[in-house]
């Protein structure tokens, strides 16, 4: 809640905007994108393992499929709770995510280079 207004004005920035889901899904291409953007030309890309768990893999918590790795612990949360949830997005008119998906809506942001 507390980047409403800068998420609010990001089409007048000059900021790449990373997504939590979009490295967890598509891990490579999002890499590559940072990679331009930041013209990093010597990047080695092809050396990464991007299926590698990281080090605050507590507990062997890493699920292999993507998808299911970003709704484990968003799938925990009851309804009643996601209503509350959105009753504050909606209060704040924070409308990037919602409380019944884990992924954003990248369409509200208004930058023509999302996807």
């Amino acid at each position: 809640m507390n980047n409403c207004f800068t998420i609010s004005q990001l089409s007048e920035l000059d900021v790449q905007v990373v997504f939590y889901s979009d490295l967890l899904i598509n891990p490579k291409k999002e890499l590559s994108n940072i990679v331009n953007k930041l013209n990093l030309i010597d990047f080695p890309l092809n050396t990464i393992n991007f299926r590698k768990p990281s080090q605050t893999n507590v507990g062997d918590e890493l699920i292999n499929n993507p998808e299911k790795q970003l709704n484990k612990n968003f799938n925990e949360i009851d309804k009643k709770s996601q209503d509350c949830i959105q009753k504050i997005f909606d209060h704040f008119d924070f409308k990037l995510y919602n409380a019944y998906s884990p992924l954003p809506n990248k369409r509200m942001l208004g930058l023509s280079d999302l996807t």
